[in-house]
């Protein structure tokens, strides 16, 4: 994990020799009828700006194409590092995705920005470069980016070490394991320490094969060998073609492992006869397919994962690896410089930079080193040059045959994006013979401008700071005077004590941070009660202690995380507590004042007691006279899986799935948010009447006999399609049964399925009893007999009638469609009997339908809507058109076509039942219908067509659409949900206007610099998301999932994801990954999944600090809202104007907490300061109107 002592990076390079400097840099300022070098292709674009000065240029799309422009590049070395840079913004009403940037060979994408931002990405050369090329574009953006101050560097890549033993980004140590996971979609692309060459594409995060590509690995940790070596890989996209695997020991014989022909994750152990070997190589060869690859093309196969694991034979410290990369300016002939040591730039406060200068020269003389560190803050970012410089030197002599070491000394400060530049100038005459830059990331999650010193333990630090930070676990404790002696830090350090001011009804956080110098034994934790005016007392549950625990990023999500343990879950107190010598330990600490609470100061304590000494940290708890609502007005939708419940806590009964679910849905109402559907485990139940089968859909073209036969249409290779007898069939024990059918297949010779299931007494199913009957159709109808008599087992009490259009398989890979008409199951012996199967002729009748059986949802309801408080929730509606363009259905119901009169019939018989009963109790107005996700252009007719039939059949139920304001979708959408990059107040305002709601949300996008979801970003982002949200009027908000803990896709189905060991959030499809906590707020309890299965764990669910800073986000959002309504009401004449004009600024959010979408505040001292300042004027302004109410009294 991240190593906080004695961490070196190394460059060992001889910088005498080599390229230097830029290979260009082009501000677009030259050039006649088009800027000089370059030329638009593929599309529409412009060169923007007046002639002679600063100029960009622009690229436009309709949202399905891609245009860019192009420029050959000269002097390009293959397999090297470089470096682009270059200005992007998007026009007012772009879209958000997507910019395209890099050599046609390794292209990167990126979201679009409405600022002008800065953009920086490393990339290594293939092994061939001729004809490569440099473009700057868009693909399927939907409106225009200009493009400006474009620069192309080489570099050289410097690598963590530790203890001799260097690694890169992606490389890892622990435990004597060695692991690495190329970082593609890292800052260096496909750049890596381990990486030899390539000839393969690279495409934003995934390498391009095609027939001949390949890309080699190499991988050593020096002077330890590899034991039990294991590749992993992912085959995300795969249309030809065959990957193969190879190793070798020394790069040149290899050894094939195994193959990849289709999409999904595949394993190869190295063979035993290599191992244990020093350095291991591997080959990535795309063979038997001669597809198109390199500039956007796909090639016939992409990997988007890599991996490599091997257990170590020897020992070797942990160790995280990483890589930043250096930009050679100018170099002296005659002089050699080493830069022996950076420090650890992108993550401690203090270090040194060090330099080892040779020269041959006589007239060198004294030597002056100046480290010039600029640093920009994220808000900076926009502004050229803005930021503060600090300054760092060292100066010596250097004389032929005596070497000089210079060692410069260096803090950082803050966070942001840093650049460093080291000169080395001549005394004499103030030359400079040596310059090179760094260009790094200082992460927010290092910052250490923030925390409350408490008075030291015998045996460690304590402090205390607000829960809005993240603490990582290896920060010092403040003050942050590194330089200052131990008696200065002594003395600076105060009792203290904690403090919280918090409105009634509200939940406020602290984290109490102890690192021990050494083991303490366990720690007897304990909380006083809190006493208040007069001897009141809070309830003892009113201090609720948690602890918080770490999560091990190997893989940051984008430039913001970093590689480290994040602090995430947030488990009960294990009591006593353990803490760990030499890191921070973290107690999250949790006040709700109740709704009656009696304002004043409440004064308690947080007592630690170990064998040898006891501490107690004064609590003093400020309570508002001011209560927050008991409900919230701010709606919002937020995804919760029961499966995945079920499985991770080992329940099994129904009772303690409900249990287990009711407190989940706790931590929703708690925290004042809403679950999708809270009701998910007592759904309504639909019963259509005089309807028989479930599945297919009456068809009127082509009957074997009378007016309709049943059409079951499968076109999904990934799903078994089927039709089944709605009711269970009973049958005599003992008795003969012959079942006949007619069929009709799409298509001669075209296999189909009719399957018997068997059950019991109990209705249970019978396992591996069925009875399948595969037969052939010939395209035409054609008359079959079976005797089903002797495959049923004597135990059978109750049989149903599968029908499929093809051959049942566990993936479902078949696809096909067939007709079924008179389908019969009679006694043999009593033919003029009934058939046994209703409805097998298809024929419809006059006793169609809708029963709506609501007595369990009714139930849940009561408890979930109006004793919780839920005000918003989804309601699943049947019979819509569904699928992808261009592979639609137009849906069904009842078995009916939606063209036919019965689905007409049903439809609204459907919709009216569920309308009236939902309106009856008052739920009405908090359900809507969240029926599609997300469309794409071509789906649109398919989402108007399938919104004209909600409106048709449901009137009054909203439509929910997570789409941004799209004109052809206007009138088709009640409740908009735009990703946050795609939001548009303007469009925003007007279609509220117009009556309707406007949510938005974040997923796995946007990444930085947008407020995001990760764990590893900052605490303050979700909170400051319901600030954004306010500033907008934005009625609602919604993430998709709450506990994605694992994707069944890349998963084996024995073995599932351990969120507690592996924050990374895996796409639902066989490859891919979506970023570190995306889809989970929560935490099974238990932590050992795969290992623990039989024990049900019946406690709610680990709640996430970054759930709490949701929670805390929209505890101000009530703030604000409190205070409007206040000014509302404020009496004329009781209240001084100059504080009512004071508290309504109020309610504008400043620039100084939020410029923008992607200028905001990461460091939460304004936003503390600010909710404080709303606060005190809610306490001001409830006063004097209740001041006034007493005086009309």
């Amino acid at each position: 994990m991240h190593q906080r002592a004695a961490i070196i990076a190394a460059l060992a390079l001889a910088l005498t020799g080599g390229a230097s400097g830029q290979v260009f840099r082009d501000d677009f300022s030259k050039g006649t009828d088009t800027p000089a070098g370059w030329t638009l292709r593929e599309g529409e674009g412009s060169w923007d700006g007046a002639r002679g000065s600063e100029r960009s240029v622009s690229v436009r799309g309709n949202g399905e194409d891609m245009s860019y422009w192009a420029r050959t590049v000269d002097g390009l070395r293959p397999n090297a590092q470089y470096m682009l840079r270059f200005r992007s913004k998007a026009m007012p009403g772009s879209s958000p995705y997507t910019i395209i940037a890099g050599l046609d060979a390794c292209n990167r994408d990126f979201p679009s920005s409405p600022d002008w931002t800065n953009t920086a990405f490393v990339f290594t050369t293939p092994s061939e470069i001729s004809g490569l090329f440099l473009r700057l574009g868009q693909w399927h953006l939907k409106g225009t980016v200009q493009f400006s101050h474009v620069t192309l560097m080489p570099v050289q890549p410097i690598y963590r070490s530790v203890h001799g033993i260097s690694l890169g980004e992606g490389e890892s140590i622990v435990d004597r394991f060695y692991e690495f996971r190329a970082p593609l979609s890292g800052a260096g692309s496909n750049s890596s320490r381990c990486l030899v060459s390539h000839t393969a594409p690279f495409n934003s995060n995934r390498w391009v094969f095609t027939g001949g590509s390949e890309v080699i690995y190499r991988h050593e940790v020096p002077g330890v060998r590899q034991n039990r070596g294991t590749i992993r890989l992912s085959v995300n996209y795969h249309t030809g073609g065959r990957l193969r695997v190879e190793v070798s020991g020394d790069g040149r014989t290899w050894t094939a492992v195994g193959t990849a022909a289709e999409v999904g994750p595949k394993t190869f152990p190295v063979p035993t006869s290599l191992l244990p070997i020093p350095a291991l190589y591997v080959r990535l060869r795309g063979e038997a397919t001669t597809d198109a690859a390199g500039n956007s093309a796909p090639g016939a196969f992409q990997i988007d994962r890599y991996e490599y694991r091997a257990s170590l034979d020897g020992e070797a410290p942990d160790v995280q690896g990483s890589t930043a990369y250096v930009q050679l300016e100018q170099q002296t002939p005659g002089v050699r410089v080493d830069l022996v040591d950076v420090g650890d730039l992108s993550s401690r406060a203090v270090g040194n930079v060090k330099l080892r200068i040779e020269t041959d020269a006589r007239d060198i003389g004294e030597l002056g080193a100046v480290l010039a560190l600029t640093l920009a803050r994220p808000e900076d970012k926009a502004r050229t040059g803005a930021g503060r410089v600090d300054e760092y030197g060292a100066a010596g002599t250097v004389s032929p045959g005596k070497p000089l070491t210079l060692t410069i000394p260096y803090r950082t400060r803050g966070s942001g994006d840093l650049h460093a530049r080291l000169s080395l100038r001549r005394a004499a005459d103030d030359s400079v013979i040596y310059a090179a830059a760094l260009d790094t990331h200082l992460p927010d999650y290092y910052a250490e401008d923030y925390g409350y010193s408490l008075t030291p333990t015998p045996g460690g630090d304590l402090w205390w700071c607000e829960g809005v930070y993240k603490v990582p676990p290896h920060r010092l404790p403040p003050p942050q005077e590194h330089a200052a002696t131990a008696a200065e830090v002594r003395n600076r350090r105060g009792a203290g004590a904690i403090t919280i001011e918090t409105a009634r009804r509200e939940r406020e956080h602290v984290q109490l941070v102890f690192r021990p110098a050494d083991p303490v034994g366990p720690i007897h934790v304990g909380a006083a009660r809190l006493t208040g005016p007069g001897g009141k007392t809070l309830p003892p549950d009113a201090v609720q202690i948690r602890q918080v625990a770490y999560v091990p990023v190997r893989e940051p999500t984008d430039r913001t995380g970093v590689a480290d343990e994040w602090p995430d879950p947030l488990p009960p107190l294990a009591n006593p507590w353990q803490p760990a010598a030499g890191r921070n330990n973290v107690l999250w600490i949790t006040v709700t004042a109740p709704a009656d609470a009696a304002p004043g100061i409440y004064a308690g304590g947080i007592t630690l007691r170990t064998s040898s000494w006891t501490r107690t940290i004064a609590l003093r708890v400020r309570v508002r006279s001011f209560a927050l609502p008991a409900r919230t007005s701010l709606r919002s939708g937020f995804g919760i899986q029961s499966g995945a419940i079920a499985r991770y806590h080992n329940l099994k009964s129904p009772e303690d799935m409900e249990k287990v679910w009711d407190l989940y849905m706790e931590a929703f109402r708690s925290r004042r948010m809403a679950p999708y559907n809270p009701m998910s485990l007592a759904p309504y139940r639909i019963q259509i009447l005089g309807r028989h089968w479930n599945g297919g859909a009456r068809d009127s073209e082509r009957p074997a006999t009378g007016s309709a036969s049943l059409k079951v249409v499968d076109v999904d290779p990934a799903r078994d399609v089927n039709a089944v007898t709605a009711e269970m069939i009973r049958i005599r024990p003992g008795a003969r049964y012959r079942l006949s059918w007619r069929c009709r297949t799409e298509r001669a010779g075209q296999p189909y399925l009719v399957t018997i299931t068997h059950y019991d007494a109990g209705r249970g199913w019978m396992p591996m009893r069925n009875n399948d009957m595969a037969r052939t159709g010939t395209g035409e109808w054609q008359a079959e007999t079976a005797d089903i008599t002797d495959r049923i087992p004597p135990d059978t009490a109750f049989v149903t009638v599968t029908v499929r259009p093809t051959l049942w398989t566990e993936k479902g890979e078949g696809v096909g469609t067939a007709w079924f008409d008179d389908i019969e199951l009679r006694e043999i012996g009593a033919e003029n009997g009934p058939n046994l199967i209703a409805g097998g002729d298809f024929e419809a009748g006059n006793d169609l339908g809708v029963d709506l059986d609501f007595t369990a949802f009714d139930k849940a309801a009561r408890r979930y809507l109006d004793d919780m408080g839920f005000n918003a929730f989804t309601i699943a509606v049947e019979g819509l058109p569904y699928g992808r363009y261009p592979d639609v259905h137009q849906g069904s119901f009842g078995g009916f076509a939606a063209d036919t009169t019965e689905y007409d019939q049903l439809m609204r018989a459907y919709g009216r039942n569920l309308e009236e009963h939902l309106e009856e109790n008052g739920w009405l107005s908090k359900a809507y219908v969240y029926w599609y996700d997300e469309p794409e252009t071509g789906d649109y007719p398919l989402v108007r067509d399938g919104a004209a039939r909600l409106k048709r059949y449901f009137p009054r139920l909203k439509r929910m659409m997570t789409e941004q304001f799209e004109q052809p979708l206007f009138g088709s959408v009640d409740l908009w949900c735009p990703i946050t990059p795609a939001f548009e107040e303007s469009p925003s305002r007007a279609r509220q206007k117009l009556g309707e709601e406007v949510w938005w949300y974040v997923c796995t996008g946007p990444k930085e610099p947008y407020c995001t979801l990760f764990i590893d970003h900052p605490a303050i982002e979700l909170r400051l998301w319901l600030w954004q949200t306010w500033q907008r009027g934005i009625q609602g908000i919604l993430i998709w999932d709450t506990t994605w803990w694992t994707s069944p896709q890349q998963f084996p189905p024995d073995r599932v994801q351990n969120p507690w060991k592996d924050p990374m959030a895996y796409v639902a499809a066989e490859s891919g990954v979506w970023g570190n906590g995306d889809g989970r707020f929560f935490y099974p309890p238990n932590q050992n999944p795969n290992g623990d299965r039989t024990t049900p764990y019946l406690s709610g669910p680990v709640i996430s600090q970054r759930w709490e800073m949701l929670g805390d986000g929209i505890e101000d959002w009530e703030y604000l809202t409190l205070l409007k309504r206040l000014l509302a009401e404020a009496p004329k004449g009781r209240v001084a104007p100059g504080r009512i004009a004071s508290a309504r600024k109020l309610l504008d959010v400043p620039a100084n907490i939020s410029r923008s979408l992607t200028d905001f505040n990461r460091d939460p001292k304004p936003l503390l300061r600010r909710r404080k300042a709303i606060g005190d004027a809610i306490d001001q302004l409830q006063a004097a109107i209740a001041s006034r109410r007493g005086a009309r009294r």
